[in-house]
C-alpha cells in the first residue's frame, strides 16, 4: 500500500481546510495567494519591515510558477539583474537554455513589490536568504508546507506549474512549446524575443489589466463575477486544524483569542492566564458544542501545550501551572561594550598565534597560553567586552572546557589547568576517589560532582578524563571488564 506523503494531510483532516478538493487551481486561488496579504505572518508583529519582506517573499514564490511557469530550481538561481522592469522581461536559463520571458501585469506588479524591500546586503539573488542565494530545497520547502497548511492533496508547486500550462493551452496548440523554445539569438536580442511571446501570454494571462486585487488589500481577492468565497490568510489556516465548527469574526471569545498573538511573545503567558481567568466558561461551551480546539490554539498563534496546560488546570480546579517564559531581551546597561584599542590588539595578536600541529606538543602549548592570556580574557567575559563563543576559540576549548576554566580561575584553582598531567600513583587515587563519590551518589550530570570534588580535594584530573572515567565505569558495570586500573569494580549492590 502505497504511504500518503509527507507534504499533505489526510483527507480526513484537510476536509475543512481551504484548497481540499482544488484540483486544478481555480482563478480565485490563485489571486488569493499571490496577495502580500495572503502570506502576512504575527510572528513579525514587532518588526513591521521584516514583516512586509516576508509577506512579498512568499506572494513572489507563488506568483513565478502560477505566472511564468517558473520552478524553484530556476527561481533559486534567479539575480535581481534578470528581471528589466522597464521591458517587463525576465532572463532564465532552463536546460542551459536562456530564455527571456515577458512578464504578466500581475507578475510585473508582485515583482516590483518585492524588489522594493528587497534586502541590499545579502547579495545579487532574486530571492535571497540570511546567508545570501537560497538553495532551491527551501523555495520548494515553503510551497510543500504551504499546500499542506492549506489541505492540497497534491504538491502545490506541481499545481501551480500546471495552472500555468493550462492557461498556455488557452493560446493554441503549440503555445507551450513556443513559450519555452524561443530563445534570445544574434539577430533576435532579449527585448525582441520577449515581444514575439508577449502577444501569446497577453492570450494566456488569466487576469489581463485587471490587477486591482492587488492594490486593494481589503476588497475580495476574486475576479471572476461568479466567484463569492476565497482563501483565508495563511496566519490562520494552519494544517493542524482539524474539521470542526469555528466562531463567528464577531464572537467576544474570537476576538478574544486573537488578541493574543498581537502581544509580545513574553506576554502571551501572562494574557493567556487572563484569557482563562475571564473566558474560561465560555472556553469550555464552545468545545462543548464542537468548535475545534485546533482552530483556538491557532488562532492564539501559542502552542498547543501552553493552553492544554491551562485547559487542563482549569477542569482540575488548580492554579495554572507555571510556563517557562521567552528570556527577555537585554536592556541597554546590559549590552556589550567594545574592548578600547589596545584591548583590541591584544585579542589580535591571541588570534594570530601559530599553533603546533603535534598532538604531543599541542596540550602543553595550549596550557602556556592560558597561563599567559586567560586572565585578561576572563576578565572581558566579565565586563561583556567579547562573547564566550569568541573565548573559545582563542584557545581552542569547547564551551564546556571554557566554563570549566571560569570555574578553576573564578575559585583560586587555575594553577591545577595549568599542571601538567597527574602521576600513576596520583590518576589511580584520583580514580579510586571519584568512582567512590559516583557511587555513593550516582548523578546524570557530571560536572557538579567534577567541581565538588575539583573544590574539597583539589581533584587532579581534567573533566575529560574524569567523564572517561566515569563513562568507563558504566561500561564495565554492563559486563564489559571487572576491573579498571588496577582497582575492583564496585559490587552490583553498591549502586
Amino acid at each position: 500500500m502505497p504511504r500518503r506523503p509527507k507534504d499533505r494531510l489526510a483527507p480526513e483532516i484537510a476536509a475543512g481546510l481551504p484548497l481540499f478538493g482544488r484540483d486544478p487551481l481555480r482563478d480565485d486561488d490563485v489571486t488569493a495567494m499571490i496577495r502580500a496579504e495572503f502570506h502576512d505572518d504575527p510572528r513579525f508583529v514587532n518588526d513591521p519591515e521584516a514583516r512586509r519582506r516576508f509577506a512579498r517573499r512568499g506572494a513572489l514564490m507563488v506568483a513565478m510558477p502560477a505566472l511564468a511557469g517558473i520552478a524553484s530550481v530556476v527561481l533559486a538561481r534567479m539575480t535581481k539583474d534578470d528581471y528589466d522592469a522597464d521591458a517587463a522581461i525576465i532572463r532564465v536559463e532552463v536546460q542551459r537554455r536562456p530564455l527571456a520571458l515577458p512578464v504578466t501585469p500581475a507578475l510585473k506588479a508582485v515583482l516590483d513589490d518585492w524588489i522594493e524591500v528587497c534586502p541590499t546586503d545579502k547579495g545579487d539573488a532574486l530571492l535571497p536568504s540570511e546567508f545570501g542565494a537560497p538553495a532551491p530545497q527551501s523555495v520548494k520547502q515553503f510551497l510543500e508546507q504551504l499546500g499542506w497548511r492549506l489541505g492540497a492533496q497534491r504538491n502545490l508547486q506541481k499545481l501551480l506549474l500546471e495552472y500555468h500550462r493550462a492557461n498556455l493551452a488557452k493560446a493554441g496548440q503549440g503555445a507551450y512549446r513556443k513559450y519555452w523554445r524561443i530563445r534570445p539569438t544574434r539577430e533576435q536580442p532579449v527585448p525582441e524575443t520577449g515581444e514575439i511571446l508577449r502577444p501569446l501570454v497577453e492570450v494566456a494571462d488569466p487576469f489581463g489589466g485587471r490587477i486591482g486585487f492587488l492594490t486593494r488589500p481589503h476588497r475580495a481577492a476574486t475576479i471572476l463575477r461568479g466567484a463569492d468565497t476565497t482563501l483565508p490568510p495563511v496566519a490562520h489556516a494552519t494544517g493542524r486544524t482539524k474539521a470542526g465548527r469555528r466562531l463567528a469574526d464577531d464572537h467576544p471569545l474570537t476576538k478574544a483569542l486573537s488578541d493574543v498573538w498581537r502581544r509580545g511573545r513574553n506576554e502571551r503567558g501572562d494574557r493567556l492566564d487572563d484569557l482563562f481567568a475571564k473566558f474560561g466558561s465560555d472556553i469550555e461551551e464552545a468545545l462543548a458544542d464542537g468548535v475545534s480546539i485546533k482552530w483556538m490554539v491557532a488562532l492564539t498563534g501559542c502552542c498547543d501545550v501552553s493552553f492544554k496546560m491551562r485547559l487542563d488546570a482549569r477542569r482540575a480546579g488548580a492554579a495554572p501551572p507555571t510556563v517557562r517564559r521567552h528570556r527577555p531581551r537585554p536592556t541597554p546597561s546590559t549590552r556589550r561594550v567594545p574592548p578600547t584599542e589596545d584591548e583590541r590588539r591584544r585579542l589580535d595578536d591571541i588570534a594570530a598565534t601559530a599553533w603546533p600541529s603535534s598532538r604531543r606538543h599541542f596540550e602543553p602549548f595550549r596550557r602556556r597560553m592560558l597561563a599567559d592570556h586567560f586572565p585578561f580574557v576572563r576578565r572581558l567575559l566579565r565586563e561583556r567586552k567579547i562573547t564566550r563563543k569568541a573565548a573559545h576559540k582563542l584557545f581552542r576549548l569547547s564551551p564546556t572546557q571554557l566554563t570549566l576554566r571560569v570555574f578553576d580561575l573564578d575559585n583560586g584553582l587555575f594553577h591545577l589547568a595549568l599542571a601538567p598531567p597527574p602521576s600513576p600513583a596520583e590518576r589511580y587515587a584520583a580514580q579510586a576517589l571519584a568512582l567512590r563519590e559516583f557511587v555513593a551518589a550516582p548523578t546524570r550530570s557530571w560536572a557538579p560532582l567534577w567541581r565538588r570534588l575539583r573544590l574539597d580535594y583539589h581533584y587532579p584530573l581534567d573533566f575529560p578524563a574524569f567523564a572517561s572515567l566515569i563513562q568507563r565505569h558504566l561500561d564495565g558495570r554492563r559486563g564489559k571488564r571487572r576491573t579498571f586500573g588496577g582497582l575492583p569494580m564496585p559490587p552490583p549492590a553498591a549502586v
